[in-house]
């Protein structure tokens, strides 16, 4: 299925040379359902058991993100500008 993650920044640049910014990633605090595949049986030892479909043990099937939404403040200072 077709997914998008939304991210935001806002800063306030008006101090020299620093900048106070918050943001939040994932707003919409997007999460697959079974983030990884087969996570129950690493070591592929149980494939014929309740795996219809053949799947083995791989991260690489990750196909979203892992982290929910996060909230971030921060400060940037600028050596020179």
């Amino acid at each position: 299925d077709w997914y998008f993650i939304h991210q935001v920044q806002i800063t306030n640049t008006s101090i020299k040379n620093l900048d106070v910014y918050i943001a939040v990633k994932n707003i919409f605090n997007f999460l697959p359902l079974d983030p990884i595949m087969r996570a129950n049986d690493p070591f592929d030892k149980n494939l014929n058991v309740n795996n219809p479909n053949n799947y083995t043990f791989d991260t690489t099937y990750g196909y979203a993100p892992m982290q929910g939404r996060r909230v971030l403040f921060g400060l940037r200072y600028h050596l020179a500008r």
